[in-house]
């Protein structure tokens, strides 16, 4: 029974990293290339201003890669723990 609850763990975990992590991410990042050239409207601000306030309009996809780099950290955090050496 054990090994049967690990292994829908991780393919539950699996999927919701993929998701979760790297989908939305990269749909936000295609949502706002399509309308690159209109991200100065108000129409634009209020739907993806939070992202890119802050930055300038060539920019606007950074936070995007501070989302990625986050994920990065995580899961070198949680997956490669065991790996490291034991201090």
């Amino acid at each position: 029974m054990v090994g049967m609850h690990k292994m829908i763990a991780l393919t539950i975990g699996v999927f919701t990293l993929v998701v979760w992590g790297f989908g939305i991410p990269l749909m936000i990042y295609l949502l706002m290339s399509k309308e690159k050239e209109k991200l100065s409207t108000t129409a634009a601000k209020i739907r993806f201003g939070f992202l890119y306030n802050g930055y300038k309009l060539s920019n606007y996809y950074w936070e995007i890669v501070i989302m990625y780099r986050k994920i990065f950290c995580l899961i070198i955090a949680v997956f490669l723990k065991k790996i490291g050496i034991i201090i």
